[in-house]
């Protein structure tokens, strides 16, 4: 095999998709990468492929930069040994891990999740009544599909003419600052 190859698991339909950093990374379902067992999540240097971290435990289909870190999607549940449940982040330490919703000075609510494009948001401190607060939300590809005010901390999301899958919250107080940042499942 040219040890610029990937070994492409012959049962699956999953195209590896690529996304350039320093490196070149690309994710599917695969079993091994210019001859060594990688499983997944590869990077390429320009002259040899290697591991993604300790990588994930399932296909992936899908990589974005978001924030200048690179997230993978797909169907696995771990991630460099964390539980990941479809979506991780990946940094050069080199590490993956699974992505937990990150509360910046603020707890917010969103309900329900996964649902069927319509969620609420809702904040629980007293950042709440601050009128200038707006959430935002990204596709795993790094497209802003969503973009509102908080009005007095709440907001009903609807994006029901967006496709299924997993997208990206971000909260955002009137200077900019993240207040809440997570993950949504559109069904």
């Amino acid at each position: 095999m040219d040890d610029k190859c990937i070994n492409y698991n012959k049962d699956n339909i999953f195209l590896p998709l690529t996304i350039t950093l320093p490196k070149l990374f690309v994710g599917g379902s695969f079993d091994s990468a210019g001859g060594k067992a990688i499983h997944y999540l590869a990077s390429w240097n320009g002259n040899t492929w290697d591991s993604a971290g300790t990588g994930v435990n399932g296909a992936v289909n899908t990589l974005t930069v978001f924030n200048s870190k690179l997230f993978v999607g797909g169907w696995f549940t771990t991630a460099g040994g964390h539980n990941a449940n479809y979506i991780a982040s990946y940094s050069e330490s080199p590490s993956i891990t699974g992505i937990e919703n990150v509360a910046v000075n603020s707890t917010v609510n969103v309900f329900p999740n996964p649902s069927n494009g319509k969620f609420n948001v809702e904040m629980t401190t007293d950042q709440q009544t601050e009128t200038k607060n707006h959430i935002e939300i990204y596709s795993m590809l790094g497209d802003k599909v969503y973009e509102a005010s908080m009005d007095n901390g709440r907001n009903s999301v609807d994006l029901k003419g967006c496709n299924k899958g997993m997208y990206l919250y971000t909260v955002l107080a009137s200077n900019g600052t993240v207040i809440n940042q997570g993950k949504i499942m559109v069904q």
